[in-house]
């Protein structure tokens, strides 16, 4: 077995004919020039649109920080320095490995927590996989890895768990089984909010929400266009400086460094959308952004004008989005980071399953301790390491 030691993490090729060759491939240049092997290999694997938009997600403010790492599952017995090609890939996942002052800390993780763009596998191979991957990089050098997908139960009604997360039985315990390390691992399953189905209309659409939420859509709507005379534009164009001055002045702003990201970034996706509403006056009061691809339209971003409260414009948006959905021939509606708003009772729920194995190790503890000061509260990998609840196994 040839060995490079790269950044702590010791890769090399192995002659192991039982399993499927791993690589790693490192950096995000070098990650984007593989989007279009990638791309294959999820319409392969029936996960279309799962690794596209790589240059807006390896962009992202938070993923600048952490160092990505495509890891490869190959089906060659020696994986090798060449050309990777799509006919010979089983699987692929994107890790970011977190730095601390520039340090690297051998923690490796998915960062979706719905599991929608992460592991690409063929179907009933994802927790395998997931497996063979945690596996294969804690033996080269890793201290903790976390590899979320998408649950593979189908269809579930669990719609109100007891508690955050939910144990499964430990079926990958012999794949994961380290041969030269300690390490303790857990398998969870969540369920997360999924999608609003489109119909093939909009009154359709509107049907399979709450009769509640349905007339509050109708009402609020139309009470902006008789009061406001404001109008629904599909491809809205404004400068920059507009953009972040509607941002300002919006209910739960976001810092101009994120605006301006929001902004600039949309020119990154492949099919990308950004929506707004009118007034009278032709001023700006709400806008939208995200991508739509695959039949999926998939909500970014919304802003909503803070001193204009009463006619709940966040709900009058998302009744032209889901107008506009309808026209785009969209078939889900998916809100990145989920929804409060009452149409959230008939979103389709998913599965998504975490498998987390960690090196017993000085790094490793040092981790646990400042996960929750050094990693956003919302971050799934922080939230794992400190519940104390979880079922950790010993291998």
């Amino acid at each position: 077995m040839s060995v490079l030691v790269q950044d702590g993490l010791k890769i090399g090729s192995r002659a192991d004919t039982s399993q499927p060759a791993v690589r790693v491939v490192r950096g995000r240049e070098t990650i984007l020039g593989m989007k279009d092997v990638l791309a294959e290999l999820s319409e392969r694997c029936g996960q279309a649109g799962a690794m596209d938009d790589l240059d807006y997600y390896l962009s992202r403010p938070g993923a600048l920080k952490k160092t990505p790492n495509l890891i490869l599952i190959s089906n060659r017995a020696e994986a090798n320095d060449g050309a990777v090609e799509a006919s010979e890939l089983l699987g692929a996942v994107i890790l970011y490995e977190y730095r601390i002052s520039g340090i690297h800390t051998g923690t490796y993780a998915t960062d979706d927590s719905t599991g929608r763009r992460t592991l690409v596998a063929p179907a009933g191979l994802c927790g395998r996989f997931a497996a063979l991957i945690c596996k294969w990089l804690i033996e080269a050098g890793a201290q903790t890895v976390l590899v979320t997908f998408r649950g593979e139960q189908g269809d579930s009604d669990w719609s109100n768990p007891k508690s955050q997360f939910r144990q499964t039985v430990d079926a990958w315990g012999p794949v994961v089984a380290m041969s030269r390390s300690k390490v303790r691992k857990a398998v969870v399953e969540r369920v997360n909010l999924g999608y609003l189905p489109i119909a093939s209309t909009y009154e359709g659409t509107l049907a399979t929400l709450g009769k509640r939420t349905r007339t509050h859509m109708r009402s609020f709507r139309r009470r902006a266009e008789q009061e406001l005379g404001c109008s629904f534009v599909a491809d809205a164009k404004l400068s920059k400086e507009e953009f972040l001055e509607l941002n300002r002045g919006s209910m739960y702003a976001a810092p101009d460094s994120i605006g301006a990201w929001r902004y600039d970034s949309l020119q990154l996706l492949e099919t990308p959308f950004m929506v707004g509403i009118r007034g009278r006056d032709g001023k700006w009061l709400s806008m939208a952004g995200g991508r739509l691809g695959h039949g999926v339209m998939e909500l970014k971003w919304q802003m909503n004008r803070s001193d204009m409260a009463a006619f709940s414009l966040g709900t009058v948006m998302r009744a032209y989005l889901l107008e506009h959905g309808v026209a785009l021939g969209a078939r889900e509606f998916f809100i990145e980071g989920g929804t409060s708003h009452s149409m959230r009772n008939a979103f389709i729920n998913e599965w998504s399953t975490d498998v987390l194995v960690q090196r017993h190790s000085v790094t490793s503890y040092a981790v646990r301790k400042v996960a929750k000061h050094m990693m956003p509260e919302e971050n799934l990998l922080a939230r794992l390491l400190t519940d104390k609840t979880l079922d950790w196994r010993t291998g």
